[in-house]
């Protein structure tokens, strides 16, 4: 049986409060906290059972299991000014970084890895206030990235189980791909969001008003993907096939919101191979579609209108006509 190994966080962040706070509550030995600001080491060492807040190499002298909780770009900087040992688990928690970047405990004969959570911590460490103390549940249920090398394998595998994890091993120098994904799922909904959110301003509406409106809008297709799975769970215009209601939104969107008609655009593309594997669309449906999407520069109008300018479809049946005919 492995002896208990010593657990030192680097980094008092959001990620690395977390951490500490669900491998305290799972009984593992958080016996040192370090970071660049001195009280936020300490506030967190103070939350925790038998920690203290020490400075980096303290840390490293102490202990054999090191998670390196700081921002992406300061990896490498805290990988190279440690003494690294023989026998010490040195791990990242960075969903995109290699473990390149822990290059140096390596070479002095440490074992590598990286545990990203997937999960989002907000609401922690903004500037002026405390980072709220997370408990375990921060842990159950969601899945950890693991990356690593040799015996590390089964130590952190344990470990994001014992947390109420699931482990999920991740291919070396596959981390682009999947910290890409994970960011597309988590990041850019915010963004889709607050763009949304940003359509509705120009209308009136508040944004408590949005939020409220827009949110059990997301949560049943948080529910349906779930349940159904991410094809399945399609509905709207691009899955109906209704070129008609998709080319007013263009149209609104050149005219009255600009700046989102391109992601809008790029969004549909990658929809409509979607609804094309859900089955509520033909083949034809499909490239009518991807050629209203495809639409760059139209300066289409309103159909209700009556104005003699081309419309998108026009447009594009012109471009495909000079195409041929080239």
């Amino acid at each position: 049986m492995q002896k208990q190994r010593n657990i030192g966080i680097i980094g008092a962040g959001r990620a690395g409060s977390a951490l500490a706070h669900a491998l305290d509550e799972a009984r593992y030995p958080v016996i040192a906290v370090a970071s660049k600001s001195q009280p936020s080491a300490t506030r967190l060492a103070k939350r925790l059972h038998g920690a203290q807040a020490t400075p980096v190499a303290a840390l490293v002298a102490l202990c054999d299991t090191i998670f390196v909780a700081v921002p992406d770009d300061a990896i490498a900087e805290v990988a190279n000014q440690c003494h690294w040992r023989d026998g010490q688990y040195v791990i990242h928690l960075s969903g995109a970084a290699s473990l390149d970047t822990l290059a140096p405990a390596r070479e002095a004969g440490a074992s590598v890895g990286s545990f990203h959570p997937l999960q989002t911590f907000a609401g922690e460490g903004k500037p002026g206030r405390p980072p709220v103390a997370p408990t375990k549940s921060c842990f159950v249920d969601i899945t950890v990235g693991i990356e690593t090398e040799d015996e590390l394998l089964t130590y952190l595998q344990k470990v994001a189980q014992d947390l109420g994890a699931k482990p999920l091993v991740v291919s070396p120098g596959a981390k682009g791909l999947y910290h890409a994904g994970a960011m597309l799922a988590c990041n850019y909904v915010v963004t889709l969001v607050a763009a949304a959110q940003q359509l509705w301003a120009t209308l009136g509406i508040s944004e408590q008003e949005s939020r409220a409106a827009l949110l059990p809008l997301l949560r049943a297709t948080v529910d349906n993907i779930e349940s159904l799975g991410a094809t399945d769970a399609l509905t709207g215009p691009v899955a109906r096939g209704d070129a008609g209601t998709i080319e007013r939104h263009l149209v609104e969107l050149g005219e009255r919101a600009p700046a989102a008609l391109e992601a809008y655009r790029e969004l549909g593309r990658l929809t409509v191979p979607l609804a094309l594997a859900k089955g509520t669309i033909d083949q034809q449906t499909a490239e009518r579609l991807f050629a209203l999407f495809k639409a760059v520069g139209a300066r289409p109008v309103h159909p209700s209108t009556g104005s003699g300018r081309m419309g998108i479809r026009g447009r594009e049946e012109r471009d495909s006509r000079q195409e041929v005919r080239a």
